[in-house]
């Protein structure tokens, strides 16, 4: 095009000298040039195209990626949709461009572009405060909770730090994790820094369905899915596995590509559970770079694209290398500059899958990346190499980086200090530890005693648990890599195991979880055998069963809330150090001892 665009102005300036016959030589003679430019700019991309196709093939054996799925987008015209390698390692099954891949986070701008959707609707605005949509928004510094603005939610900026593990692999409902919020600790204030989070896109689709009365589903699929024809994108794997073209998910075990489950997360689906294939995705590049619009029509206007994909928040304040300038995020979408130009961007990882959407606006071309590999960086090796493709720019060596940076990462894992001390034992025996820990924001955790052996299930977390030192427990997880995690166990003041505290979020420290009772101690035919009145001959106290809870009444003084602890015993709520045993005969209840600092008090039954 630049060849043409030079002959063009040699043409005006014979076309002033020589008069009419000779304009029409030269016209003709343009546009025959402008055919061979045309043609020669479809060579270039098979070129490239020929050259990606060796490239792909090559990491991918590099980097131990059975499938991938690519879809390009230049000058609005897709250029490419392809599939390379297996979407299903044992069958020999070949990824198509209409494989089924999850992409994880790259969902978020989905939900950034529904909700401007909202806003141009009058539903929402931006610069509005969360609890004028949400009431009962809460978060554990109120402060916080109160002046969050809705763009908050969509900018990675609420103080928040990830707490992903309290609900990945958990059967909560959307709405549970919402009402879990307030519990959660905090690492930052309100749009102090910049902490990458699902739960607040997750909030921001609970505010979508609030305003409009739609589901982000139904939201998403009718707004976006819909007139961009993305007819194959679902938002479930389940519906992904009703489609003759799916990709399995593989992770990376010694060295060796397992197959390994689906990872369904539909509560935190506004975060990260849209499903797709090259062929859709491409345009979802298209609407990208015509900046909101679809057949010449505007989905969202170009002020609301540009709220998108403009800084909101700095992520980072170095690259790491020199081809690409500090991150920032807009909603939905990171921003950066990759060797001088404007890259909008958002990969997405989930269980056995690594996504990468990108597109630079002013270069007027975008690419997608799908792989079936467990947080591979195949996607951004695959992303640079075609960029600088595109941008006739000498390709970095993106591959050959990365794998001499994971090298090195594995060795300062190897060489790692110990910190052990030897020769200690646990404090109690190892069933003492076995019981029900509870926290409200991440829920129960079970510690299991089996064969003289501890093991412990949380979430997807299941683990035998080995003793480090002290009362200090270690465990691994496949899906974190192998990982050792410790966990630590303390006594209660009585001497017994009352809490474990596991390195679940360690940018707030560990999680405190606390021993409850197990359910059988808390039905309310267990309980409200206990209810009565234990007197002595000079005083007496009265146990009530009420609302599913024993309530002790002694008096002068307030009533106390039983808390169930083990078989007979409960702690006085509110008063440390305090608790009550009850004594039984034939299954009836016939005494309680009051177990204060100063003794242990036992009354009748009456």
């Amino acid at each position: 095009m630049c060849l043409l665009k030079n002959y063009r102005k040699n043409i005006s300036g014979i076309d002033n000298k020589q008069g009419g016959t000779l304009k029409k030589v030269f016209i003709t003679i343009a546009l025959f040039m402008a055919f061979i430019s045309i043609f020669a700019e479809g060579n270039d991309y098979s070129a490239i195209i020929n050259d990606i196709d060796v490239f792909v093939d090559s990491v991918m054996k590099t980097h131990n990626v059975p499938g991938v799925s690519i879809a390009i987008v230049k000058n609005n015209e897709i250029i490419l949709t392809k599939g390379y390698g297996y979407r299903n390692v044992k069958d020999k099954s070949p990824v198509t461009e209409k494989t089924l891949f999850c992409i994880g986070s790259s969902t978020k701008a989905f939900t950034a572009t529904a909700l401007s959707m909202a806003a141009e609707d009058g539903y929402i605005d931006f610069n509005e405060k969360v609890t004028a949509y949400l009431p009962d928004f809460e978060l554990k510094d109120k402060n916080i909770s109160d002046n969050a603005l809705v763009i908050d939610l969509l900018t990675h900026r609420i103080g928040l730090p990830r707490h992903d593990l309290m609900w990945y692999g958990s059967s909560f409902t959307r709405d549970e994790i919402y009402k879990r919020l307030k519990y959660l600790e905090l690492s930052a204030g309100l749009r102090e820094t910049f902490q990458y989070q699902n739960h607040m896109f997750m909030t921001a689709g609970v505010l979508l369905e609030r305003v409009t009365g739609k589901t982000w589903e139904d939201f998403v699929k009718e707004r976006i899915f819909l007139p961009l024809s993305m007819n194959e994108t679902n938002l479930s794997t389940n519906d992904s596995k009703k489609s003759a073209d799916y990709a399995s998910p593989y992770l990376l075990e010694n060295k060796k590509i397992t197959e390994i489950p689906f990872r369904e997360i539909p509560a935190m689906g506004p975060a990260g559970t849209i499903n797709s294939d090259a062929v859709d995705m491409a345009q979802w590049l298209l609407f990208n770079l015509n900046r909101g619009s679809v057949n010449s029509k505007q989905l969202i206007t170009d002020a609301s694209f540009a709220r998108m994909t403009s800084p909101q928040m700095i992520a980072s304040s170095v690259s790491g290398s020199e081809e690409r300038s500090f991150l920032s995020y807009g909603m939905g979408w990171f921003i950066q500059y990759y060797r001088g130009h404007y890259m909008v961007h958002h990969g997405g990882n989930i269980d056995g899958f690594s996504a990468l959407v990108s597109f630079f606006p002013d270069d007027s071309f975008g690419v997608v990346v799908l792989t079936n590999m467990n947080a591979t960086p195949l996607p951004s090796i695959i992303n640079y190499y075609i960029s600088d493709r595109l941008l006739n720019l000498e390709p970095v060596s993106w591959s050959e980086r990365i794998a001499s940076s994971e090298d090195e990462s594995e060795e300062v894992i190897k060489t790692a200090v110990e910190q052990r001390v030897k020769n200690t034992k646990p404090s109690h025996s190892l069933k003492s530890y076995a019981g029900t820990y509870e926290n409200k924001g991440y829920g129960l955790l079970k510690v299991g005693y089996k064969n003289g052996k501890l093991h412990l299930k949380y979430h997807f977390l299941d683990m035998d648990l080995n003793h480090y030192h002290y009362d200090v427990f270690t465990g691994k997880s496949q899906m974190l890599g192998d990982m050792e995690m410790k966990f630590r166990f303390e006594s209660a003041s009585d001497g017994s195991i009352a809490k474990v505290y596991a390195p679940l979020e360690m940018t707030v420290g560990e999680i405190c979880f606390e021993r409850i009772a197990e359910s059988e101690f808390t039905s309310a035919e267990y309980l409200s055998k206990f209810a009565g009145v234990y007197a002595t001959k000079d005083f007496s106290l009265t146990v009530d069963f009420i609302s599913g809870r024993l309530k002790l009444t002694v008096p002068g003084q307030p009533q106390y809330n039983l808390v169930p602890k083990e078989k007979n015993s409960f702690l006085i709520d509110g008063l440390t150090g305090f608790s009550v045993m009850f004594e039984e005969k034939n299954g009836k209840s016939v005494a309680i001892s009051l177990i204060q600092p100063n003794g242990t008090f036992k009354i009748e039954k009456k």
